[in-house]
């Protein structure tokens, strides 16, 4: 299930909606009909994301950076479960990218030869195993476990045989 918020956008005026995280995007939607279409259903990739920062006016305020030199603003309610939530997600997706260059890298060529590459891929083993071994993986197993993680969110890194192949293979 798609964690879902309350939020408002800041953009000519304060606009109630919500904000949803899916696995491939932050997006907010508004259904006031007055709003601008780029605005009621605006999606943020994270990959698109350069940073998000926070400040304290009454409610927490988060501004979005994108990559492109836009920025959103948004007050976000329930700010603690948002970031952690955010936080999470990013954290599983950027784990899924080392475990997929791992797990390739161990079935296409076990034995490596290039030293960069094989350099590369010893460093994301150990930044895998120390993720595996360590409270994270934990809370992120036991997130998806009870439906906390979006539907569309790519999580192989959280399959135990998944993460215990590539590591024999080593």
């Amino acid at each position: 299930m798609n964690p879902i918020f309350s939020c408002s956008l800041c953009y000519h005026g304060i606009l109630g909606g919500w904000m949803v995280l899916s696995g491939e995007a932050v997006t907010y939607g508004t259904g006031k009909v007055t709003v601008s279409p780029k605005f009621r259903n605006l999606s943020m990739p994270y990959d698109d994301i350069e940073s998000v920062s926070w400040k304290r006016i009454v409610f927490p305020v988060a501004t979005f950076s994108m990559n492109n030199s836009e920025s959103y603003t948004f007050l976000i309610f329930n700010k603690n479960r948002f970031v952690n939530r955010f936080e999470q997600i990013l954290r599983i997706r950027n784990m899924e990218k080392l475990y997929d260059e791992c797990r390739n890298r161990s079935a296409d060529n076990p034995q490596g030869g290039d030293p960069h590459e094989d350099q590369r891929y010893e460093n994301n083993m150990r930044i895998l195993s120390e993720y595996y071994e360590g409270s994270l993986w934990k809370e992120d197993f036991a997130a998806d476990k009870c439906g906390k993680l979006p539907d569309d969110l790519k999580r192989g890194v959280l399959s135990e045989d998944g993460l215990c192949n590539i590591f024999e293979r080593k």
